[in-house]
């Protein structure tokens, strides 16, 4: 079992680029174990995740994410960077919402309404 910040440093290259990477409970230790390092976001998001838990990059680098899932019945630590770390304020939080959130298209197409009535 290897250490979370040797993981997360070796798939870093692969987390900038936006991927999201699954690696096995067995092969890393649980974020929840880490509490120098994790703390649990204030809300997230349902994916169907059992459990969030976010490493805060500091302000303008974003934070790593991780999530619990079963994957085909092989618990699994999902892994992403997410560019904007709502924590960091409400700029942050807003691109946040927009651009890493499934309710980001849904926000952009009502603001685009909103502004769109007001202009007429």
């Amino acid at each position: 079992m290897q250490r979370i910040e040797l993981v997360v440093q070796q798939l870093w290259p692969r987390l900038r680029n936006g991927e999201k990477i699954d690696v096995p409970t067995w092969a890393v230790e649980h974020p929840s174990t880490r509490p120098d390092l994790f703390g649990v976001p204030p809300a997230a998001w349902d994916m169907g995740q059992r459990c969030d838990f976010v490493w805060r990059l500091g302000e303008r680098r974003g934070r790593v994410h991780v999530q619990c899932f079963n994957q085909n019945g092989v618990p699994t630590l999902r892994f992403h960077v997410d560019r904007w770390d709502p924590d960091n304020g409400l700029g942050d939080a807003i691109m946040h919402l927009l651009f890493e959130t499934p309710a980001g298209p849904l926000v952009g197409l009502v603001a685009l309404a909103f502004v769109a009535v007001r202009a007429r």
